[in-house]
């Protein structure tokens, strides 16, 4: 039995230092993420269409191939006219600027809808192509960086199977992030090649693979996290020099940033993403909580994504047992960290990969670049355990507390990642499905929508049902006039009260603008005040009170017709789908529970 345990370990060695170990794991992650291409394009993806195919159609000031991220403009008059037309809740800042300056990644898009317009397939194909040169670079960066081969072919593997890259390569949108990532480790294998082999041709190539990769992406600033630790603890030159080495990226960097700035790109307004740049203390006062949750979502289970649909006080607790946990990973690879200069040039490299990240809300799909850095110090870890290396502490409680995450880690990353991969590539066709799609096709064979104005008291997702108007488009379904959503499902129980004729009121127990999705339109930066009145053609929403930290928690909402017009319906979430709601009389109230839904 030794023996032949033995030999299984011998040929898995030879398998992952073998020189052909990188294609081989590419065409394994490509499988592995093979079923996206039965399915169709979601959520941004239908505004990437409409400004690739009909730009007048959209309502922002960007929108050419250079603006194709650009979701909000800043520009009040056309925040207004996206709250009218209903692609955005009334609670959206009229200040709201969502702008991505992503020219290379854009191209890509561009030459789908030139290519194949109509061929999702293909364009799902060309996603899953990037997705094989994303692991592809990663294997040959751990092959630069780490021996024995096997080691470095045990990291690709890791990162190859890692369920954190399944929304990225499933989501035509999300593709930014692969693009970026792949100019990034070739930025990282440029840099070492001139700096160990004196390559003068690497020493222009990296810098100019920084600059393709911060403009497919603003998270491709995060390989110089990377660059700056391999400056730190691989190079054993004078601080002056090892400083001129990282010069060029910083040039690169502050060039860039003076372009994106100056063509009018960066966010405002949102609670869901936030300007570093422009507001570094709100940027600093979010940086404890979400850089914690990001590398939990990283080595643990679930996606840190959860976390953002937490109710505050809760979130808060989970955030205590979030640090706590961590603690031990760290414990347990001190050792190793003490001891090996790669070890700790993947560790601080894996930790400020997350800061550009850090500017939006948690979500596994950030965890590109960072998990370059945690694969690495993965393997190295299951290497020196299971060779028993001789310099491991022999302290008990040391060992047995390294057992449990280590046995932690192997279900979590050898059996749940490639399970998931699969699984998470599908997930966002699979929430447009769930929330959007099947309730709204549903919908439409109930009623007409031609003349009717659809109000939805309490969406799970928001941000689907401002999707709404794409589906009608696609499956030839009437459009109705336009669609209000009142609040949000996931925030808290809502009790609506009949004020008159015209008009509800609804307070929600938690208050409103309480998930990730709801800040996606207004932050803590741009606070609501009491009596504040947002005013549409058909409908008035007045904040009546607020929570203490500024958020509605009581709103009127008066329309400009009866509650009972033939032309207002009505519906509420229930179960796994809208059904209709019928107002409450002159003077009553009822309740909706909060919508408990996990994704």
């Amino acid at each position: 039995m030794v023996t032949f345990i033995s030999n299984i370990k011998v040929h898995v060695r030879r398998i992952l230092e073998s020189k052909w170990s990188p294609i081989f794991l590419a065409l394994i992650a490509m499988l592995l993420v093979s079923g996206t291409l039965g399915t169709d394009i979601h959520f941004d993806d239908y505004i990437h269409r409409i400004k690739l195919r009909e730009p007048d159609l959209w309502p922002s000031g960007h929108n050419s191939i250079v603006g194709l991220f650009a979701f909000g403009s800043g520009n009040p008059d056309h925040m207004r006219h996206a709250m009218e037309s209903g692609m955005v809740p009334w609670w959206t800042s009229e200040q709201l600027k969502v702008a991505f300056f992503r020219p290379v990644t854009a191209l890509t898009h561009w030459l789908d809808y030139r290519l194949w317009p109509d061929n999702h397939a293909m364009m799902h194909l060309h996603s899953i192509l990037w997705f094989g040169a994303f692991v592809l670079t990663a294997a040959q960066v751990y092959r630069r960086f780490m021996t024995p081969y096997w080691i470095a072919g045990l990291a690709a593997l890791l990162f190859a199977i890692d369920d954190a890259h399944g929304i990225p390569v499933g989501w035509l949108s999300n593709r930014n992030a692969l693009i970026a990532a792949v100019f990034g480790f070739l930025a990282l294998i440029f840099h070492d090649r001139w700096r160990r082999g004196r390559h003068k041709a690497a020493a222009a190539l990296g810098p100019l693979a920084f600059l393709l990769g911060l403009l497919s992406a603003e998270a491709g600033l995060s390989v110089g996290a990377y660059l700056l630790s391999y400056e730190i603890f691989l190079m054993s030159d004078k601080p002056r020099k090892r400083f001129m080495a990282f010069l060029p990226y910083v040039f690169v960097f502050v060039i860039w940033y003076a372009v994106y700035i100056s063509l009018g790109f960066g966010t405002n307004g949102s609670g869901a993403y936030i300007d570093p740049g422009r507001f570094p203390l709100a940027y600093l006062n979010v940086l404890w909580e979400r850089l914690p949750v990001l590398l939990y979502g990283q080595w643990l289970f679930p996606n840190a994504f959860v976390y953002g649909l937490l109710p505050k006080p809760f979130a808060y607790v989970v955030l205590m047992v979030v640090y706590v946990l961590l603690i031990g990973i760290i414990t347990v690879l001190i050792p190793i960290l003490r001891r090996d200069a790669v070890s700790r040039f993947w560790a601080l490299g894996m930790v400020l990969a997350l800061l550009p990240v850090c500017a939006m809300s948690p979500d596994n799909r950030l965890l590109i670049f960072c998990g370059l850095g945690a694969m690495g110090l993965l393997a190295r870890l299951f290497a020196t355990w299971f060779e028993k290396d001789k310099w491991l502490p022999a302290s008990k409680a040391w060992r047995a507390l390294a057992g449990c995450y280590i046995g932690i880690f192997i279900f979590i990353h050898f059996i749940v990642a490639p399970l998931f991969l699969p699984i998470q590539s599908l997930g966002v066709d699979r929430m447009e499905e769930v929330m959007l799609e099947r309730p709204i096709l549903a919908l439409s064979q109930e009623i007409d929508f031609s003349g009717k104005t659809l109000v939805f008291i309490n969406p799970p997702l928001p941000f689907a049902v401002m999707h709404m108007p794409f589906i009608c488009w696609d499956h030839g379904i009437a459009m109705p006039d336009t669609s209000r959503v009142l609040a949000s499902g996931l925030s808290s129980d809502l009790t609506i009260s009949r004020v008159d004729s015209r008009s509800l009121e609804i307070e929600a127990q938690g208050g409103f603008i309480t998930n990730t999705f709801d800040r996606l339109y207004r932050g803590t930066s741009v606070p609501m005040t009491q009596g504040q009145r947002i005013e549409l053609t058909d409908m008035v929403a007045e904040v009546q009170t607020l929570t203490p930290d500024h958020r509605p928690l009581k709103v009127r909402f008066t329309f400009s017709r009866t509650l009972e017009n033939a032309s207002l319906c009505f519906y509420q979430w229930k179960d796994k789908g809208y059904v209709s709601f019928d107002p409450p009389a002159l003077g009553d109230s009822v309740q909706i529970a909060k919508v408990n839904m996990l994704f």
